[in-house]
């Protein structure tokens, strides 16, 4: 048994402080709200949310949770403070946090006077980057350890998303403190995924987006075939039946920019498709150009780079084929060219389909850039950037040349980097 004190009794902290006492913590409920205190004392829910009230009383007939206005009395019982407080949208657009600082604050300065000895949890939704700008410094000041863990908690349904989790992230630098975090869930039906803290920060950012994608994409195709006289339930039932590319971690991976046949084709389809009939679809519009500007993020890379003579391993739209419509690739490759780069190409799928048909769609002036041995091409260029996730024996003989390699296979990295150093 852990004794917790969960700061901020909103919907997210009574659900919080409820289900672990549930899961048999000791956990003190704090808030300046003094109706919210006196509602949990009372074991009644603050706010309607199925199976919380009964959760509620359960824990407080048990002696097991204890609301209070009292943060250092609350701290001084506790090894865990969980920081649950609301973070809302600020004037300009982006989040307002300055209620979260304002009581990690007062935690860090009753750390330094020796009156909380635990560890400090963020489970507040904030933006990525609150770590660095906000949160890191604080912590240095004081010495006191970090965790981030993110609740994944819908209204409604909150306490059995709690007790039945999709998924448990525990992210920090203190590998002890998260362990003991992490153990707080021990008892639930799921693992815990331990991450660092910026990334615990950016997958509850990025579930939600993607949520809100997921619904808005269903929305438009919907629309689209109300329009056409299709019934949109049964093709996004069909779709989603598809476990294997559809509902599933297929494509759920930073990478190069898509490219081919078929993904452009179709998508500038549906997007002409919704046009004839006078359906808006700016989600399904935003494709295309979010990829293109993809695909400028890796230009900028290699430029950025500072190299001159480029080695582009992957010419093709894809790993394991020679087809070169609409392959980003080979879109990169000329506009590198046009920037002014000696650009060698080395592709062996696409090279032993040359040597073996010709491939007529390979205009003259990029077939003079495809180099035929490996060792031939390394020894031409400055660097080397991946466009397709290689096997280890062959990232192991570019890594062996010592030169620098961009890896765009694995998502464009926006920071700088120096030559002589992987971006």
């Amino acid at each position: 048994m852990t004794t917790v004190a969960v700061v901020g009794l909103g919907r997210i902290g009574s659900v919080t402080a409820g289900c672990l006492a549930e899961l048999g913590h000791r956990v003190w409920g704090v808030d300046v709200d003094a109706g919210k205190v006196a509602s949990i004392s009372a074991g009644r829910a603050p706010f309607l949310e199925d199976r919380l009230q009964p959760i509620l009383q359960r824990a407080v007939a048990s002696g097991r949770l204890t609301a209070t206005g009292d943060l250092r009395g609350a701290l001084a019982e506790s090894s865990i403070a969980m920081v649950c407080l609301n973070t809302g949208s600020s004037d300009e657009g982006g989040t307002d946090i300055s209620g979260l600082l304002e009581v990690v604050d007062q935690i860090a300065e009753l750390y330094r006077a020796g009156e909380f000895g635990g560890i400090l949890v963020v489970r507040s939704t904030v933006p990525p980057g609150t770590y660095d700008r906000f949160l890191r410094p604080r912590m240095r000041s004081c010495g006191m350890p970090l965790v981030a863990n993110p609740e994944f908690l819908r209204e409604g349904s909150s306490v059995m998303d709690f007790m039945e989790p999709s998924v448990i992230v525990v992210g920090g630098e203190d590998s002890e403190a998260i362990q003991r975090v992490a153990d707080l869930y021990a008892s639930l039906p799921r693992e815990v995924a331990i991450v660092g803290f910026r990334e615990a920060v950016a997958i509850k950012s990025a579930c939600n987006a993607f949520h809100a994608l997921k619904i808005a994409f269903a929305n438009e195709v919907g629309s689209l075939c109300a329009g056409l006289g299709i019934d949109g339930e049964v093709v996004m039932r069909v779709l989603s039946s598809d476990d294997r590319l559809n509902a599933s971690p297929a494509y759920l991976k930073p990478g190069f920019a898509f490219g081919g046949y078929c993904l452009p084709k179709d998508t500038r389809s549906l997007i002409a498709s919704a046009a004839s009939i006078g359906v808006d679809v700016p989600l399904l519009r935003a494709i295309l150009p979010s990829n293109d500007e993809h695909l400028r993020r890796a230009v900028d890379a290699v430029l950025e780079s500072g190299l001159n003579s480029i080695g582009v391993y992957g010419i093709s739209f894809k790993k394991g084929c020679d087809d070169l419509r609409g392959s980003s690739a080979l879109a990169f490759v000329r506009e590198l060219v046009r920037r002014g780069l000696e650009v060698h190409i080395f592709d062996p799928t696409v090279n032993a389909s040359l040597a073996s048909f010709g491939l007529a769609a390979i205009e003259k002036d990029i077939a003079d850039r495809m180099s035929p041995e490996m060792d031939e091409w390394l020894l031409a260029i400055q660097g080397v950037v991946v466009t397709q996730k290689l096997d280890s024996v062959t990232m192991g003989r570019i890594e062996e040349a010592g030169l620098p390699v961009i890896d765009l296979s694995r998502g464009t990295k926006l920071k700088r980097s120096s030559v002589g150093a992987a971006v």
